[in-house]
């Protein structure tokens, strides 16, 4: 998948950001695919395990709500573009290169070569 990714932007104008973003969002929705195929395939009902446990995830969704700002935040990072990878930036004081962005943290790298992870 990531070859074909990779051939469509030598092919097309894709900025490299946007094409590592439709990257991680096509790798999430193929692992969450294959899950629900394999419990499928086990004779596990997912629409039966969703709607028996729907109280419980409500009350795990008011439990990580901080978790689920800062996937929001990944996926708008991801996809608006404002920033990309190798991009400079200042986050309280340290300033850095971006060298990835995922989902739920951004890597910056100072100039001292020291790895951080920030929430996005």
């Amino acid at each position: 998948m990531k070859r074909i990714i990779k051939r469509q932007i030598e092919l097309s104008a894709m900025d490299s950001g946007r094409a590592l973003a439709f990257y991680q969002l096509a790798k999430y929705i193929v692992i969450i695919a294959a899950i629900i195929y394999g419990f499928e395939l086990v004779g596990v009902h997912v629409t039966l395990l969703l709607a028996g446990s729907a109280a419980l995830l409500v009350g795990l969704g008011l439990g990580i709500q901080q978790q689920f700002n800062d996937l929001v935040s990944g996926f708008l990072l991801l996809f608006e573009g404002t920033v990309s990878v190798g991009d400079i930036i200042e986050i309280d004081g340290l300033v850095g290169k971006i060298t990835e962005i995922n989902m739920r943290t951004s890597e910056v790298i100072t100039r001292s070569r020291r790895y951080y992870y920030h929430s996005s």
